[in-house]
């Protein structure tokens, strides 16, 4: 284990533990507070696709401040550095957090790190599928002795079957959107 990811291991660990006052900020300014955007169950995409989190402070035009955002994605810890922060059409701060989308499950929280040594907190998020897609990658057989050009070839003809299988679960999704539109109205 690296001594990063121990390191943020330990202050994860130490941050839930530790009480809510010694996140605030002094009782005589307004506190920094982290609002994270709630996707919902529906909007998760399809297990490993990119997506975008995004969290706004409140109380502060500050783009400068750090932020780390605490990821468990089907049980594997991370911490993941968020984009810098650009003011959004309200003028308030917005980090965007990119991750791949869960098999089954995902839980994050977002630390803000304030000028005067202490943390502001987003509420903890977690997602969890109601049914696990069922993914098969034992269906992949290569030829444990070949080399070269002909263990590309065979690579290159499953790259090629997958891309097909991807075009065509797009246009079952793209029928079943327009069928559910067409329901709506």
């Amino acid at each position: 284990m690296s001594r990063l990811f121990r390191a943020s291991l330990i202050l994860l660990v130490l941050l839930s533990a530790a009480p809510r006052s010694a996140f605030s900020a002094p009782s005589d300014v307004a506190p920094v507070e982290v609002f994270v955007e709630e996707m919902g169950l529906q909007n998760i995409p399809m297990p490993g696709t990119p997506f975008v989190i995004k969290a706004r402070l409140s109380n502060t035009k500050d783009t400068e401040r750090r932020m780390r955002a605490f990821v468990v994605r089907d049980g594997r810890v991370s911490d993941v550095a968020p984009l810098k922060a650009y003011l959004d059409e309200n003028d308030q701060p917005t980090y965007e957090i990119q991750m791949h989308s869960p098999l089954a499950e995902l839980s994050y929280q977002l630390i803000l790190y304030n000028p005067d040594g202490s943390f502001s907190s987003s509420p903890r998020v977690s997602l969890r599928r109601p049914c696990v897609p069922y993914i098969d990658l034992s269906k992949v057989k290569l030829e444990p002795k070949s080399q070269g050009e002909a263990r590309l070839e065979t690579l290159i003809k499953l790259s090629r079957g997958l891309e097909r299988e991807v075009a065509g679960y797009d246009a079952s999704l793209k029928i079943l959107e327009d069928l559910s539109e067409r329901l709506k109205q």
